[in-house]
């Protein structure tokens, strides 16, 4: 996601849902979240 998009996703989260669900998108939205759950999606494809 580009820097616009993710700062318009925390907002419309900010403004309509908690700030837990904010919080919950941000720590999501990390990259190294993101790339654990690549690694671990990639490893249960190359198992199945």
């Amino acid at each position: 996601m580009t820097a616009e998009a993710v700062a318009e996703v925390e907002e419309t989260v900010g403004r309509t849902g908690s700030s837990g669900r904010a919080n919950a998108f941000r720590d999501w939205n990390r990259s190294r979240a993101l790339g654990r759950l690549g690694r671990r999606i990639a490893g249960r494809v190359r198992r199945g």
